[in-house]
């Protein structure tokens, strides 16, 4: 789908703007990203298909390919701001992400490893 704030890669969706935390200034780095249809979405594709009633085969092939969409949570390590991006994916890009990824959420752990900041934390709190 063609979105001017963020670029779709098959790892998931790269910000175009820069990420930073609006109580702090500081770069929030992504803590997870998930792949999923929401079930207000799946919903409201149900009602829409009954009351149109159309064919079995139809109604499968509406629910399967439309209304995907990605969670990005970002926070911030210095003031731990949380907040979470939802970007609608295509069925094509749902189905590019989930070729690379080998489930639907993904922690982005080696990230974290290279920012000196969050591994001290973590290691403070008995992660290392």
């Amino acid at each position: 789908m063609t979105n001017s704030h963020w670029k779709f890669e098959p790892t998931g969706h790269v910000p175009l703007f820069d990420m930073t935390c609006p109580v702090c200034s500081h770069i929030m780095h992504l803590r997870w990203s998930t792949v999923f249809k929401p079930k207000d979405v799946a919903e409201s594709l149900r009602q829409s298909e009954k009351a149109q009633s159309l064919p079995r085969e139809v109604l499968v092939e509406i629910q399967r390919r439309d209304g995907w969409a990605e969670d990005q949570e970002y926070k911030c390590p210095i003031c731990q701001y949380v907040k979470v991006f939802g970007i609608p994916l295509s069925f094509e890009e749902m189905e590019e992400v989930r070729k690379v990824r080998d489930r639907a959420t993904v922690i982005p752990l080696a990230q974290w490893l290279e920012d000196e900041l969050i591994k001290s934390k973590l290691t403070s709190l008995g992660y290392w």
